[in-house]
């Protein structure tokens, strides 16, 4: 939603996304700061104003001592662990082993369940986080990710950021300096609010994560792919999942909006439960860094700038090894969420995106036959892509090409 305001105040600012002046509407002010948003990649920028995140990110805003911060990070342990668990099995899927490192450790809790299979490395800003996950055995260095670090520690197969990158003065450095480091086929995950969201239009300067000066930045899928791509990096996947989170923390939302407070030993035992949670304006995202040692820009691919390999009228999807395991994946190729996928010894691709309601229809594996939409469990064929839900629903397949181990599609269909 753009306010009056900001129709009013259009100012030219230099866009991270884009990496070069671009027009941006100034759209409200808040906690001191303005927020804007390019009007070419959508991408957010609050400005920082005085806020240090030296003394803002300390044990306070772990115990729930800090507005906008966690009432009790160490009690909600088990729960974090165990979404964290899931992460580490599907980053698994792709690259099973190697070095990883995570920037934003917190209390080391995302490692202690990738050590049992990657050499695990972690940079954390609040000292005393740090310092507890150094007591559990974990190389977690206090400060930020700095090149003597990644030279230390050789080459990485994965790095990752979970609701990080919103926070960082400068992500495309963060991101410019890992892709240097990261061996070709390696990965960088993220996860950050998607400003692009259904719920962030309609709730606007209310949106939950709309928290300046703590996010900084406020990422689409088109500017964190212009980001990913000036780095040498191409989008492997984005998808919005569903995570299990404390109670506590739902508890903290709710009572931002309403004013009512539950005592602190009540948020802490809170902090212990947790609960499935999805409201599709959150987004992972998978970055690669190409095979090849140059990008493709995967995630921004049209026939216009196709692969110089790709066959006439074609775009890269991805790579055949990659139905190794689940024998199917998604990728965004462009405006075009594509749902490759092996059956009966045959690959194929139909869109991701259920004509119901825009839901993922491959966020489950393939069962019986049958792809099943995540926001309304609709039930699609996998043989022809009919609905079985909804009669009048019929997905589009793409026409494909195997070239090599390679994989591309056809996006624009012939009349």
């Amino acid at each position: 939603m753009v306010t009056d305001e900001a129709r009013s105040k259009r100012t030219r600012r230099s866009c991270l996304a884009c990496d070069r002046t671009t027009e941006h509407v100034f759209l409200w002010r808040k906690n001191s700061s303005q927020v804007f948003r390019c009007t070419e990649c959508g991408l957010g920028s609050a400005t920082k104003g005085s806020f240090d995140p030296k003394t803002h990110y300390t044990a306070d805003f772990f115990n729930g001592n800090t507005d906008g911060g966690y009432p009790d990070y160490i009690s909600s342990e088990e729960v974090l662990r165990a979404e964290f668990r899931t992460v580490v099995d599907r980053i698994r899927r792709t690259t099973p082993s190697g070095t990883l490192i995570e920037v934003g450790a917190a209390y080391g809790f995302f490692l202690l369940e990738a050590k049992a299979h990657y050499q695990v490395h972690g940079v954390e800003i609040a000292d005393e986080a740090a310092e507890f996950a150094r007591a559990r055995g974990l190389d977690v260095r206090t400060g930020g990710l700095t090149r003597p670090l990644l030279e230390e520690i050789g080459p990485i197969d994965v790095a990752v950021m979970l609701d990080v990158i919103e926070h960082l003065e400068c992500p495309r450095a963060a991101l410019a300096l890992c892709s240097e480091f990261l061996r070709l086929g390696g990965l960088i995950i993220l996860s950050t609010p998607d400003f692009g969201s259904a719920l962030a239009r309609i709730t606007a300067k209310g949106w939950r994560n709309m928290t300046p000066p703590q996010h900084l930045w406020y990422f689409t899928r088109d500017s964190i792919t212009r980001m990913a791509t000036a780095v040498g990096l191409e989008v492997y996947q984005i998808n919005h999942p569903w995570k299990r989170v404390p109670i506590s923390l739902i508890v903290q939302l709710i009572s931002r909006y309403t004013g009512l407070e539950l005592p602190r030993s009540a948020l802490s035992s809170l902090s212990k439960i947790g609960l499935p949670v999805n409201l599709f304006d959150a987004m992972c995202v998978v970055l690669r860094k190409p095979r090849s040692g140059r990008s493709t820009a995967t995630g921004n691919l049209t026939p216009g700038n196709a692969p110089t390999n790709a066959p006439t009228g074609f775009v890269k999807v991805g790579y055949v090894s990659e139905l190794d395991g689940a024998d199917q994946f998604s990728r965004w190729v462009g405006s075009h969420d594509i749902l490759v996928f092996r059956r009966k010894g045959v690959i194929r691709a139909f869109s991701n995106v259920c004509p119901h309601f825009g839901g993922p229809v491959g966020y489950h594996e393939l069962t019986d036959g049958k792809f099943t939409c995540l926001w309304h469990n609709l039930q699609y064929d996998a043989d022809t892509g009919q609905c079985l839900s909804i009669a009048k629903f019929k997905l589009r397949e793409y026409q494909l090409m195997i070239k090599n181990t390679e994989i591309f599609a056809k996006l624009v269909e012939e009349s």
